[in-house]
């Protein structure tokens, strides 16, 4: 036998053996992951913030509108307004300083027991840079969830061996965390952010790559997915605006930019809406905003009016709770 041919089975045998090894550490990381995820939502079970999960206790296929984006998003919307006044669900599943691979896993998230007719994706997270790195162990954590709750070991109990993970948190707010008081607006900020000043803003490969599984995401489970870009005088700009339309264009998606639209006509007055300068509103800013929009939204696609429907009482009774 030739020394090539002996040295066949010895290769042959280290390939298995690695295999193998590779075979291993993948069960031990489904297991550990299975024992350590936290088995409900709430905080006291340790989940990677609680809050981005609420939709996840929704009753199933429910939510209408489900949105997606950073703390512009977070403290930008009223869902129990919208729901009051007219009369189709909508659900926040957004983080503060959400990177897209963040929102990415949020929404398939919503998507396992909702299958809303909009998807509304903010558009600030868009230009928020990420490395291939963060996006990798965003990926890893998701498919392998003792990445990131590997602390948990020191506060396991007797369920955690037993059960699967249950939703059980039901958030009444319904995904979103604004606050706080008004703080005027530089009037000079706010007078001349829109202009356009030769400024050139592109959107990063890994970005565009994210955006788009986002997008098909959407399709996949017959959602519509629609752009839009919350009134922000920090962090905003026509520079912003050009290259997310040049991208919605490009990608067929529909893009809504209000920060081209007159803060008369959505009702803003900058001097009182914002809860820090006109980054994000506040209360009474997130409650103008959500009316104009809903109108928009209600006006170019078909949305629902469950208003009457006993399944979705809940709402009304948060609604007139929260007053």
């Amino acid at each position: 036998m030739s020394e090539t041919n002996n040295k066949r089975p010895s290769r042959l045998r280290g390939i298995c053996a690695a295999l193998a090894v590779v075979a291993v550490l993948l069960l031990a990381l489904v297991v550990t992951s299975m024992i350590v995820e936290p088995k409900t939502n709430d905080s006291e079970y340790g989940l990677f913030d609680p809050a981005t999960s609420g939709i996840r206790a929704e009753p199933a296929d429910t939510i209408d509108v489900v949105v997606v984006g950073d703390s512009i998003a977070l403290n930008g919307l009223a869902p129990l307004q919208t729901w009051h006044e007219n009369g189709f669900t909508l659900f926040v599943c957004s983080t503060v300083a959400g990177k897209l691979p963040d929102g990415y896993t949020m929404l398939t998230r919503a998507l396992e027991r909702q299958h809303p007719k909009l998807v509304l994706i903010e558009a600030h997270p868009i230009f928020s840079e990420f490395t291939w790195d963060y996006a990798l162990m965003s990926e890893a954590q998701t498919v392998f969830p003792v990445l990131r709750y590997h602390s948990r070991w020191r506060n396991l109990k007797a369920e955690d061996f037993t059960t699967r993970p249950q939703m059980t948190w039901h958030d009444e707010r319904k995904g979103i965390r604004v606050e706080g008081e008004g703080v005027a607006v530089d009037q000079e900020a706010l007078d001349n952010y829109m202009d356009d000043t030769g400024e050139v803003q592109t959107i990063l490969p890994q970005n565009s790559l994210y955006l788009q599984r986002m997008v098909s995401l959407c399709e996949s489970v017959g959602a519509t997915p629609v752009i839009i870009s919350v009134p922000s005088v920090v962090g905003w700009s026509k520079a912003h605006h050009e290259a997310m339309s040049a991208w919605a264009n490009e990608h067929n998606v529909a893009f809504y930019d209000f920060n081209l639209v007159s803060p008369e006509e959505i009702g803003i007055d900058w001097s009182e809406d914002s809860k820090d300068g006109g980054e994000h509103f506040n209360v009474i800013g997130a409650s103008k905003f959500s009316r104009y929009l809903a109108k928009v939204l209600k006006r170019d696609f078909d949305l629902p009016d469950h208003r009457g429907d006993k399944a979705y009482a809940e709402w009304e009774e948060l609604y007139q709770s929260a007053d």
